[in-house]
């Protein structure tokens, strides 16, 4: 039985993965007047032997920035990100998420203003693609599953819309194959699409 869940995120969708677990960010932007909110939320989807693939939870962040790197183990998944302009001197927050066993609920965030440090010089990657071609599958590490392989896949499809140009629909999701191959169980859990306008 092959199942389906979607969710869409507003925006980055920069995400980490550990064993049995692949964590991403969920961005919202929020318009009230003249003032432009930035949130995040970190959605973390489950996979392994025993519930197969699942939603495993979420925690709202309650800084806004900009993500720049994030790390995921086996206990926790740090967020570092740079802060919406204060001035005209950068700085960086960092957001600390508790994820613990696939029998807990993921813990709150805890995160900090200002951290200082030195500003990342690489940039984690993120769900969308950037050619007119699928990227290759992202192997997920499971343990206690023999029996099973999980992949991270992209797709990326064209929609010409007549007269007007074209859609490019990126949509991201978490499958579990059989030693065969076969996709038994998949979740997706991204969808974005980018409509561009015809010359």
């Amino acid at each position: 039985m092959v199942k389906a869940e979607i969710v869409h995120p507003g925006g980055d969708g920069y995400f980490c993965t550990s064993k049995n677990y692949l964590a991403f960010d969920y961005n919202q932007i929020e318009i009230e007047g003249s003032v432009v909110k930035k949130m995040h939320t970190l959605k973390v989807a489950r996979f392994g032997p025993e519930h197969r693939i699942y939603f495993a939870g979420e925690a709202d962040l309650s800084t806004e920035f900009s993500i720049l790197l994030m790390d995921c183990d086996g206990e926790r998944v740090e967020m570092i990100g740079q802060l919406w302009p204060r001035g005209k001197k950068w700085s960086l927050a960092k957001c600390d998420i508790k994820i613990g066993s696939p029998t807990t609920p993921i813990g709150s965030a805890d995160c900090n203003d200002d951290i200082g440090g030195t500003y990342p010089t690489g940039k984690s990657p993120d769900l969308g693609i950037r050619s007119e071609n699928d990227p290759p599958p992202i192997v997920l590490e499971s343990s206690g599953d023999t029996g099973h392989a999980y992949q991270l896949r992209r797709h990326l499809t064209q929609e010409r819309i007549a007269g007007r140009g074209m859609n490019w629909k990126t949509e991201a999701e978490v499958v579990e194959l059989d030693q065969k191959g076969t996709v038994l169980d998949r979740l997706v859990i991204y969808e974005y699409v980018r409509f561009e306008a015809a010359d």
